[in-house]
């Protein structure tokens, strides 16, 4: 974030695309971060979240975002409107559309007037180095190596 994000030289997307086989209180982790990112707390919330992904219950995942910032009263009645859970459904059916199949999967690319036009993906948690590399070569000029 402090190297691309904060700079102005790569802006982020998030995605959710909830695995509730491996993960029972993945839907609602994505439904309760689409109600907090409404309150403005998206990212502080999605930190919460992954910085300790293993929960017990789903009141944790209330209690994180609440610890957040987020207004428990203004989330309860988000999670009825329904709202976050559409979006939520909406973001699954495109990651399923794209054939992912686990998280987190990164894609990196450029915008175009019709979207994100991705070159290169990234599964799973990889190591700095290898975000660093993939987000270089799409930001910095190529080098000539040539004298031509």
């Amino acid at each position: 974030r402090q190297k691309y994000v904060s700079t102005g030289q790569l802006r982020v997307a998030f995605r959710n695309f909830p695995l509730e086989r491996i993960h029972q209180f993945a839907f609602l982790a994505g439904e309760i971060a689409a109600c907090a990112g409404d309150q403005g707390h998206f990212w502080q919330v999605h930190d919460a979240f992954f910085t300790k992904p293993a929960v017990e219950n789903d009141g944790e995942y209330r209690q994180r975002a609440r610890k957040a910032g987020v207004d428990t009263v203004q989330l309860e009645l988000c999670l009825k409107r329904g709202e976050a859970s559409r979006r939520v459904r909406e973001d699954l059916a495109l990651g399923q559309s794209l054939a992912l199949t686990s998280t987190p999967t990164f894609f990196l690319g450029t915008v175009t007037p019709d979207g994100l036009r991705a070159t290169s993906v990234i599964v799973g948690a990889r190591p700095v180095s290898d975000f660093e590399k993939a987000i270089d070569g799409l930001i910095l000029p190529p080098r000539n190596h040539g004298s031509n």
